[in-house]
């Protein structure tokens, strides 16, 4: 009888044991996806200063991308035209590239960083002003940027 009741403790032991470790393996996990998930979405933003040639606000509205280092797209957004500002959120810490593109601009890409320290990241770029002109028989190329 002893025997028995210690095989039923010694089992219980080891049931009690296993779902503790499972336990503990699936709140361990819970807490790396809930890292994982602030990791991906960063506390910084970014603020894309376009100007023209005089250093004036871009009074245009144009397309400013955030790409990786890579050169992979991120984040899309469109300036606006009053002050010629893009603005950017959840970004980590970290070298970035911008793409400014439009039709009556010339086309800018730059790298750049945002430094651990910095909340709100401000970019000033000097875009310039051109017009892109369809060649007849070309499928769609342009002829060049021409300055204004």
């Amino acid at each position: 009888m002893l025997a028995l009741q210690a095989v039923k403790s010694h089992i219980g032991f080891r049931i009690r044991s296993l779902i503790v470790a499972v336990s503990l393996l699936l709140v361990g996990y819970a807490a790396g996806q809930r890292a994982g998930n602030q990791m991906s979405q960063g506390n910084h933003s970014i603020e894309v200063h376009l100007t023209d040639q005089r250093g004036q606000p871009l009074n245009l509205t144009v397309r400013v991308q955030v790409l990786t280092n890579e050169g992979l797209r991120m984040a899309e957004a469109y300036s606006n035209r009053e002050q010629g500002v893009a603005d950017f959120e959840g970004f980590n810490d970290g070298y970035y590239q911008l793409q400014i593109t439009g039709p009556e601009i010339e086309t800018v890409t730059l790298v750049f960083q945002i430094p651990a320290t910095e909340a709100t990241h401000r970019e000033y770029v000097r875009v310039g002003r051109g017009l892109h002109r369809f060649r007849p028989g070309s499928r769609g190329a342009c002829e060049g940027p021409r300055g204004i």
